[in-house]
């Protein structure tokens, strides 16, 4: 990729976002949820991580604005009708899983302790919710890690699997304290990061992870059925 004149203090910005989701790990309702299992906080804690996904997202966008840069520098290229479709397919999927999910969930459901099951949405109000946290994640997500983070990185003349190494760490951290006590998720979200980071480059495309992104991430809606 040409090298292009941008600010490196932008880039070095999008690698300090997980501290703030280390801060919203560190709140009353993070700690009632995650620590004693308080399914009422549930909510409250995801508002938070979608809130600051879109201060991420938002602050990318404004850098690419005064780098002058567009969305197509990054590998986001849909016009308007491919976003409507692409938009709506997603919806449609999420609907699909969402309906099927609740004609065949268990009328009550039981709890066990554990990390995952305080992860997955369980409840009706829950799941609705969880739509609207794919939807941001997918998006926001793909956006700085995979199409600002490693993009930037090639514009300054890293190579491009190297930048796709060094921008899965940051993507990693967002997830907070669990991928830092737990290995196995350690492992998914590196895997996670690695996968979504070569489908952008192999594709040159950020639509493609963006959507796959979204839709593996709302097929957690079933896993109320494993309860």
């Amino acid at each position: 990729m040409e090298k292009r004149t941008i600010k490196t203090w932008h880039l070095l910005v999008t690698f300090l976002f997980p501290a703030l989701y280390f801060l919203n790990a560190m709140t009353p309702w993070a700690v009632r949820l995650w620590g004693g299992g308080d399914r009422g906080s549930y909510i409250s804690y995801w508002i938070g991580v979608c809130v600051l996904h879109w201060i991420s997202a938002g602050l990318v966008l404004r850098f690419l604005k005064k780098d002058g840069l567009s969305l197509r520098d990054i590998g986001y290229n849909l016009r308007k009708k491919g976003n409507l479709i692409l938009a709506g397919s997603l919806l449609a999927f999420a609907l699909a899983v969402f309906f099927l999910t609740e004609s065949i969930a268990p009328a009550e459901v039981k709890v066990e302790a554990g990390l995952m099951s305080m992860f997955y949405p369980l409840t009706t109000g829950e799941r609705l919710f969880w739509i609207l946290c794919c939807f941001t994640a997918g998006f926001c997500e793909e956006l700085v890690y995979r199409g600002y983070n490693i993009s930037m990185l090639r514009y300054k003349g890293v190579n491009k699997w190297v930048a796709m190494l060094i921008a899965v760490f940051p993507f990693i951290l967002i997830h907070s304290f669990a991928p830092i006590y737990s290995g196995y998720l350690f492992g998914v979200y590196f895997s996670a990061g690695i996968i979504f980071g070569l489908i952008f480059l192999l594709t040159k495309r950020l639509w493609i992870p963006m959507a796959i992104h979204c839709a593996y991430n709302l097929t957690a809606m079933m896993a109320v059925l494993g309860q």
